[in-house]
């Protein structure tokens, strides 16, 4: 610094007088390119954040009206006495009606998983667990490919009076290929002998990439959605070759997590896989089906502002140059 100084002491009046102009006209620009950098990357990220909370909104409404059109299917079900009294000589193994009715039962499903796309499977379960399904990859009431569900499975969601939205399976058979197969349970309620409680229940099974195609368009290098249920469990997701996975949670206190603990393990999980290799991700999520679901999306905050920062630094740069170039001309003119 000295020797600059000293060197600044031995120019010209001129030169000096132009030295300070300059100096004088680069830190004011310098100081604007920097509030604008700011000013505009605030810009930038806010405008960006509002573009994903309304994508996500958006995918929110379009998977919750996606799991309503097949609650639909289960309400009509659920309402139909014709299932309920068929279901009668059923639970009590009355042997000389039984077959008849899981016969027409079975017809039944059959006709209602052909009316309905994306539909896997309809089983109506009685109080012995005594089964009754039509399978549309096996295309068979006797031979099942989606319900491979067992005993404790049942003994959980029995007493259930809800709407259970079970987590992701991924099932395998020869033959028959690989599915990641979803689950929606009802009970089966007598309404004329309602105290009596239930009398079975219906599941009806369908393809997890029906769930995926309704959001997936929206995944880009720097965000991504994913589906979660209130357990901790990942029931969608758009990677290649997905299975269902489970979040980093401690589930020996508790098993029903809330949104924000969902959020942050969820934000660990694509850190984990390296879905987004960035460090300054953000995540935002909103729950829906009475929160038993969640639609998360995790997104690189400062995406927006890399083409913006290159943008910056060449207006840097070829500021630089100019004012280098005034000094080499007002040095060799002078």
């Amino acid at each position: 610094m000295k020797k600059i100084w000293n060197k600044f002491q031995s120019l010209a009046v001129a030169k000096k007088l132009l030295a300070l102009s300059l100096v004088m006209s680069i830190v004011p620009i310098c100081c604007i390119l920097v509030l604008n950098y700011q000013l505009s990357g605030s810009v930038v990220r806010t405008q960006t954040g509002e573009l994903i909370q309304a994508n996500l909104e958006q995918n929110a409404s379009n998977i919750e009206n996606f799991y309503k059109g097949y609650e639909k299917i289960i309400q009509g079900i659920y309402t139909d006495e014709f299932y309920t009294q068929r279901l009668k000589p059923i639970n009590r193994w009355d042997n000389s009606e039984r077959y008849q009715a899981e016969h027409e039962i079975g017809e039944r499903l059959q006709e209602l998983c052909y009316n309905n796309s994306g539909v896997l499977g309809i089983a109506i379960f009685g109080t012995h667990y005594d089964t009754c399904f039509y399978d549309t990859v096996t295309q068979s009431g006797q031979s099942s490919f989606c319900f491979d569900l067992n005993n404790n499975t049942m003994e959980l969601i029995k007493d259930e009076r809800r709407t259970i939205y079970l987590p992701s399976v991924c099932i395998a058979q020869e033959g028959y290929g690989i599915y990641n197969c979803m689950y929606v349970v009802h009970q089966l309620t007598d309404f004329s002998e309602y105290q009596k409680g239930s009398v079975g229940f219906v599941i009806l099974c369908f393809d997890e990439t029906m769930l995926e195609y309704i959001y997936s368009s929206g995944n880009t290098k720097s965000n991504v959605t994913l589906i979660a249920d209130n357990k901790g469990n990942v029931i969608s997701s758009a990677e290649n070759n997905w299975k269902p996975q489970k979040l980093e949670l401690d589930r020996e206190k508790k098993a029903v997590f809330t949104q924000e603990e969902i959020e942050k393990a969820a934000l660990k999980y694509v850190k984990t896989r390296k879905i987004l290799q960035k460090t300054a991700l953000r995540v935002k999520s909103k729950g829906i089906l009475k929160n038993q679901i969640y639609v998360l999306n995790i997104q690189d905050v400062n995406y927006g502002m890399r083409n913006f920062a290159y943008i910056s630094v060449i207006i840097v740069l070829v500021g630089a140059l100019a004012a280098v170039l005034c000094i080499l001309l007002a040095w060799y003119t002078s």
